[in-house]
């Protein structure tokens, strides 16, 4: 094909894809533009597609775009318009920054305006990030004295006691394994160097951490030759070509820390920072990578692939629930898109989960006991969870369009008992299982249940919770007002007894506490 031919038939995918875009139709807008990338690749072309990416909140994928669009002609101000936009929602303030002053530079006058109000409302929000107080009012200062009472430094005094005892049911094996880990990382991080500009060091810390970021992240992102700033669609493009040159093997080590970064970043903005959407972003990209990965090379054995396409990482008793446990609460006040396609997905897990842990669990002893707990119970905890996160927001939704109770009612019950099965599948000294029956007990306030599931279902909470003390008294959750609300919740229970001592109920007597 001749340089005129194929520069008419660039221009006429560009006019098809604008067609689309216009019509709202997004990606076959963006298979247009992608098909015209490839014949003749411009700025205006990545610009464009950025924006359909921005459009259907692929942010990564956006930022690719906008990045590639300022490579190929650095005077184009839409360019960095797209990367700025994509940076600001991936939570990278300072980066956006730069970009939005960068646009000045090359904007007309007449976008000045605009421009300018969008740098002002990224400057506001990197202030607020870095607003002390605010800052404060999200952290929790751990005082010196309470210091031992971490749970990294709490199961130490714990675990040969249950050790002796045999008891593998406990999660201070969970926090031994993470700190075992967390201590792994960080010592490969301290061995990294500066000299100048260039960072060097060793690799690995970043497996041991998922399995400090930016430094370790761009010296092993090197050494492999990572796609850590590609956006999924790219990275997909980019392993294909590769392994027409390359052998797995060659491969694969790049792709797994590519992977494992997203994760990493996801997990430290949903975690760590004030950006869980962005973090969310960073988590479901790494899980359409894997997904893309099992389905594309069936063939290939689980050992060439690696550890990252394994089931213990991927679906699913593996990381997949992270992108659905970014909005595990029992309240229904980040609603959820679309509510049948999220069960559906949660059902497909759980009941995979549980065929994995009849399959390959294994027997809980000292070396098993942790991974036992990370990979299949508190997944299925998990699963649990978010079924009944599915009925809590279906009964809510059904209750504010005021149809009868009984639909509505239905729905909270059936959440109350998710979060039940949600609360047996893990230990009694985990936060989390007085957590899970804390949100059963408010679900259960929200329909008609008999009086005695609210006394046992109290009693249980007032077992667990010195269990759960011994290990988790600080922890994150707590900062943020887990002993109140679950003291709350347990209010009711000398009016429930005394009411059965009156008379007034009996046991089975349904009711509803508001």
């Amino acid at each position: 094909m001749s340089s005129a031919t194929s520069n008419t038939r660039a221009a006429a995918l560009k006019v098809e894809g604008n067609a689309f875009f216009v019509k709202r139709d997004y990606h076959e807008a963006i298979a247009k533009y992608t098909d015209a990338i490839d014949i003749e690749p411009t700025a205006v072309l990545h610009a464009n597609r950025a924006q359909c990416y921005l459009n259907l909140e692929m942010y990564m994928d956006a930022s690719a775009d906008g990045r590639r669009a300022v490579e190929l002609d650095p005077e184009y101000s839409k360019g960095y318009v797209r990367f700025a936009m994509a940076e600001q929602k991936l939570g990278n303030l300072d980066k956006s920054i730069e970009l939005w002053e960068m646009v000045l530079k090359t904007a007309n006058r007449a976008q000045t305006a605009d421009i300018e109000i969008a740098l002002s409302k990224t400057r506001a929000e990197k202030e607020a990030q870095n607003d002390l107080p605010s800052l404060l009012s999200k952290v929790h200062i751990i005082p010196d004295e309470v210091l031992q009472q971490l749970p990294q430094n709490s199961v130490e005094s714990i675990i040969p006691d249950l050790t002796n005892r045999e008891e593998w049911f406990s999660s201070a094996f969970v926090v031994q394994l993470a700190e075992g880990e967390f201590q792994r990382a960080q010592h490969l991080m301290s061995l990294r160097k500066h000299d100048g500009e260039k960072v060097t060091g060793v690799y690995g810390a970043i497996e041991a951490f998922t399995n400090y970021y930016s430094e370790q992240a761009m010296i092993e992102c090197q050494t492999h030759n990572a796609w850590f700033d590609e956006g999924p669609s790219d990275t997909k493009t980019a392993v294909m070509e590769r392994l027409k040159g390359q052998s797995w093997d060659q491969v694969r080590p790049g792709l797994s820390l590519t992977i494992r970064c997203w994760i990493m970043k996801g997990w430290l903005m949903n975690s760590m920072e004030t950006n869980p959407s962005a973090g969310l972003e960073y988590i479901q990209r790494a899980i359409d990578i894997l997904e893309w990965g099992r389905v594309t090379f069936p063939s290939v054995p689980p050992e060439t692939k690696g550890a990252v396409f394994r089931d213990t990482f991927t679906e699913p008793s593996g990381f997949s629930s992270c992108n659905v446990s970014c909005v595990s609460t029992w309240e229904p006040i980040a609603p959820i898109p679309d509510l049948e396609v999220f069960y559906e997905e949660v059902s497909e897990i759980l009941k995979e989960i549980t065929a994995d842990i009849k399959k390959t669990r294994g027997e809980r002893k000292l070396d098993t006991a942790g991974h036992i707990l990370c990979f299949y119970d508190y997944h299925l905890a998990e699963a649990h969870a978010l079924t009944g996160l599915y009925h809590t927001q279906l009964g809510h939704n059904l209750q504010l369009q005021g149809v009868a109770e009984e639909e509505y009612f239905a729905h909270y019950e059936k959440a109350t008992i998710a979060y039940l099965y949600a609360a047996e599948a893990i230990p009694e000294d985990d936060e989390k299982h007085a957590w899970y029956l804390n949100a059963s007990l408010a679900n259960g306030s929200q329909c008609l249940v008999p009086v005695k599931f609210h006394i046992q279902t109290i009693k249980r909470m007032q077992r667990a919770i010195p269990k759960m003390e011994k290990i988790w008294k600080n922890s994150t959750l707590a900062a943020q007002g887990r002993d109140d609300t679950m003291k709350e919740r347990m209010k009711p229970l000398e009016k429930l007894e005394e009411m059965l001592r009156d008379g007034n109920w009996t046991k089975d007597t349904m009711i509803r506490l508001e």
